[in-house]
């Protein structure tokens, strides 16, 4: 439909508020299209196309490497999963920061008697994110493995989940297979909320970029061979870098190499973050490592989120234009009010259709409010704009954001 027959359908509206309307009821298409995708992908795309071309008997021996800092949700019961896995051949490497981490402990009591795990104690980082730099540490002390297996410890993955994600990379055409993390929020409370309709956006949009970019990665469940970490040069861009995941995803497209996403190696967790504002800033740092390595996607990225912005805020800007001159509905759309109720409405009637990609036990406050969460998706992505610095466990790391490299640590207490 043009522009101009478009228009016709909503009389009396200025130009203005006709472009609007017609950007709003793109953009939730768009959104709902997405949406769409990702459930076809994890549904059918995956399991049914692309999981019978691999091959089921690639088992390589296979180093877990588990990045551990402070007690998060479930820690233990995460942390004892990974000696549980249904895999023939593998070791754990938890690796952390300090001896003096509360996270030693647990990890000693829970891996005593299995030959498998192993400690390590990378030290404090200078020219990396610690993250980055407690992984390394791990990689050299790993005992001649085939594939190195990332993941996260807020995560208690299934028996099969080696198995599972690593099946990809019998092609060696791929370079990289990926999970997810499906996060929902048990409660009702405004910031845990937010925090699982950010993360189910990401997932979302990562499973577009995997399936048509080779990027969408996820360092919680990640898996590489050793011999493309070696020649890719991995390390070596981690050993300069802030984030695992955003970091590899630049290397495999600038390698024009695969990577596939793994939809049976999507981790359920309730591992919320219930703060409004602590919300805003993770996902801000999600944001913020796309800037780092994904400049062009940034790029464009922005503008639409600034358009975003604008049409929330032209609510309350068209009630009170509408009323200056006595509300009507009339009136209401002329000014351009219809835009941000469609953007609104139509967003937050898409998150309906989320419980088909995961669980969602409180979907109606879910959606209800969903307009707060998206703001929080909006806010977050804004604030790129305007800062250089990644605040992520105790670290400020100062970016220099045309290489995506890190300039200065500086660790707070």
């Amino acid at each position: 439909m043009r522009f101009h027959e478009f228009a016709a359908l909503v009389p009396g509206a200025s130009i203005f508020a006709k472009f609007l309307l017609l950007a709003a009821v793109a953009t939730v298409i768009g959104l709902l299209v997405a949406t769409l995708f990702a459930i076809l992908y994890h549904k059918f795309i995956y399991p049914k196309i692309l999981y019978p071309k691999y091959d089921q008997n690639y088992l390589p021996r296979c180093s877990v490497i588990l990045p551990c800092k402070g007690l998060p949700y479930n820690f233990e019961h995460n942390v004892r999963t990974f000696l549980e896995l249904d895999y023939p051949d593998y070791e754990v490497l938890y690796c952390v920061e300090s001896e003096t981490d509360p996270a030693v402990e647990v990890i000693r009591k829970v891996t005593a008697d299995d030959k498998r795990a192993h400690l390590v104690v990378a030290g404090i980082t200078k020219n990396c994110g610690q993250k980055n730099y407690n992984m390394l540490a791990a990689v050299k002390t790993a005992n001649n493995p085939d594939v190195y297996v990332f993941a996260d410890s807020d995560i208690g993955p299934k028996p099969n989940w080696i198995r599972e994600l690593i099946r990809p990379l019998s092609d060696h055409k791929v370079a990289v297979a990926t999970g997810f993390r499906w996060l929902y929020h048990e409660e009702r409370k405004v910031g845990g909320m937010a925090n699982a309709y950010q993360n189910s956006i990401l997932y979302i949009l990562f499973t577009a970029a995997s399936y048509f970019r080779d990027i969408g990665l996820w360092g919680g469940s990640m898996a590489v061979r050793k011999t493309d970490f070696e020649s890719l040069g991995v390390g070596e861009c981690w050993a300069k870098t802030v984030v695992d995941d955003m970091s590899l995803s630049e290397i495999v497209m600038r390698s024009k190499r695969e990577s596939v996403m793994v939809s049976s190696c999507i981790t359920p967790t309730e591992d919320t973050i219930d703060s409004f504002v602590k919300s805003v800033g993770w996902y801000k740092r999600q944001v913020l490592y796309l800037k780092a390595h994904q400049r062009m996607q940034w790029y464009l990225t922005i503008p639409g989120v600034t358009f975003f912005l604008f049409v929330y805020a032209w609510l309350p800007i068209s009630l009170i234009i509408a009323s200056l001159s006595g509300f009507s509905f009339a009136s209401f759309v002329a000014v351009g009010g219809l835009a941000p109720v469609v953007l609104m409405v139509g967003t937050a009637s898409t998150a309906l259709l989320y419980p088909l990609l995961g669980k969602h036990p409180n979907l109606f406050w879910f959606v209800l409010m969903q307009p707060i969460s998206m703001f929080t998706v909006l806010w977050g992505a804004f604030l790129t704009l305007f800062t250089n610095r990644i605040k992520w466990s105790g670290y400020h790391y100062y970016l220099d954001f045309k290489s995506g490299e890190v300039k200065r640590v500086e660790k707070k207490s």
